[in-house]
């Protein structure tokens, strides 16, 4: 059943942004501090940290589409098929959350390092059902696209204050629950965590407290307004039908690049400012510049998609984020002052790229339910996801064994905090201008692919519209 040109209300838009903030809180924190904690905290070498959550992404490519599959086959006694799952989902995603910041103090290397690996894997099975309707919800609240631009636009600022707040107060929350202690490195006296394992699981605790709370205010503030009396179909031939939507692929090939730049400047601010500034305080104020260009661009994102459309928003968007990364890369290593520039253009690039990448999606499903009489909405959102955790863990792979080659120092317990070489500091640098620079560009490429305005319009015209 459909309703269609409902208007969304402001407390429901509102309620959307919530869990949008929620979700990005817990994906910048992970992206951010986990190979941090693992580094620095649980000794782990940075190649094998990476290496961990790498593989996590192969258990992601199996439980995915399984969960989503089953979404899409299954209606709660409401009648809904997304929102149920936020409520049911959200305290053990947040207990997961959770345990992936414990350690066992006193455990041999061996032992910490199988911790850190099993609870990073049982923790993805509840963040894909979690994120399945983060994704998905915003798909299935409306139809009409002014209203889906409105609403991807208060997603925009969630996702903009979810980023960075773990940026802005994460470090804070950290030195006032485990203590501050200074330390010589070089010239400089550098203040660093007295007792990292209490500060980094207090950060976490007060985080999954947050993301439970956005989820309940999303799900009795919202609800399901786009729903269909779906035949069931095995994930096989859903598959089949996804892979075969030329469209599909390229907002997924698009999606990944975003990813990637959302990865390498809001995941790695933290390394470039604890390594190569050497000034973990001033990762509060490079990240707030996010939000900053975040806040500004959103309003005008909906009036920038219907004066040019969807092709040559998305190219705009891109080309901020290649220029914020072209200055960051020539002289962010000289001063911070480029930082600051480049988290600014981020906040302008992703603000106005997410909200075309999530039109594409909510009219990508659309097309698919014309063309093949099912909708798909959790097979289009976690496939979507994957790609974005994907993303995200060759990243994370890539700066591992790049550190690792590059002379980078975990902690062990004779060295609680050692002072990095200038290579790994150039690493870190380089990959994230360089990577920015290409994804961004890369996303402006492929957004020229997109055909879906001549699938929609060959639609209405079927329907004598």
């Amino acid at each position: 059943m459909e309703k269609k040109k409902e208007k969304l209300s402001f407390i429901e838009k509102l309620g959307y942004s919530f869990t949008a903030m929620g979700s990005d809180m817990t994906t910048q924190t992970t992206g951010s501090f986990l190979q941090l904690f693992y580094t620095s905290v649980v000794g782990i070498p940075a190649w094998l940290s990476g290496l961990v959550v790498s593989l996590s992404t192969i258990w992601d490519a199996i439980n995915d589409p399984l969960i989503a599959s089953w979404v899409d086959n299954h209606k709660f006694k409401n009648g809904e098929r997304m929102r149920p799952v936020l409520l049911f989902s959200c305290v053990p995603f947040a207990l997961c959350f959770i345990a992936i910041f414990s350690t066992l103090p006193n455990a041999d290397l061996a032992t910490k390092t199988w911790y850190s690996f099993i609870w990073y894997f049982i923790y993805m099975i509840p963040r894909t059902f979690y994120f399945l309707p983060v994704f998905t919800l915003r798909q299935v609240a409306t139809n009409d696209i002014e209203e889906r631009l409105s609403l991807n636009q208060f997603v925009s600022y969630g996702q903009a204050v979810g980023s960075s707040l773990p940026s802005l107060v994460m470090w804070n929350l950290m030195y006032t629950i485990g203590g501050i202690a200074y330390i010589k490195q070089g010239d400089k006296l550098v203040k660093v965590i007295e007792n990292p394992e209490k500060g980094y699981l207090g950060a976490a605790i007060i985080t999954a407290i947050v993301v439970v709370v956005c989820s309940l205010i999303n799900y009795f503030t919202t609800k399901e307004r786009v729903i269909r009396e779906n035949k069931k179909q095995s994930i096989f031939d859903a598959m089949k039908i996804l892979v075969k939507d030329k469209n599909f692929i390229l907002n997924l090939v698009i999606f990944f690049f975003y990813g990637m730049c959302v990865t390498l400047t809001t995941g790695y601010a933290a390394y470039y400012c604890n390594f190569v500034a050497q000034s973990p305080d001033e990762m509060m104020y490079i990240s707030a510049m996010f939000i900053v260009g975040t806040v500004l661009a959103t309003p005008f994102v909906k009036k920038m998609y219907n004066k040019f459309g969807r092709t040559k928003t998305m190219i705009i968007g891109s080309a901020v984020l290649a220029v914020g990364a072209l200055v960051f890369g020539l002289f962010g290593y000289f001063t911070t002052i480029p930082a600051y520039f480049f988290t600014f253009c981020v906040g302008i690039g992703t603000a106005i790229t997410i909200i075309v990448i999530g039109i594409n999606r909510a009219e990508v499903t659309d097309v698919i339910e014309w063309k093949e009489g099912v909708r798909m909405d959790g097979m289009v959102s976690n496939v979507s996801s994957f790609i974005k955790k994907l993303a995200h863990a060759l990243i994370v792979f890539l700066l591992g064994v790049l550190l690792s080659l590059f002379g980078f120092q975990e902690a062990t317990a004779e060295v609680k905090y050692p002072v990095q070489p200038e290579s790994a500091k150039i690493c870190i640098l380089v990959l994230m201008s360089a990577g920015v620079l290409i994804s961004s560009l890369l996303m402006a490429y492929f957004s020229t692919k997109v055909t879906l305005d001549d699938e929609i319009k060959k639609h209405k015209e079927s329907l004598g519209e």
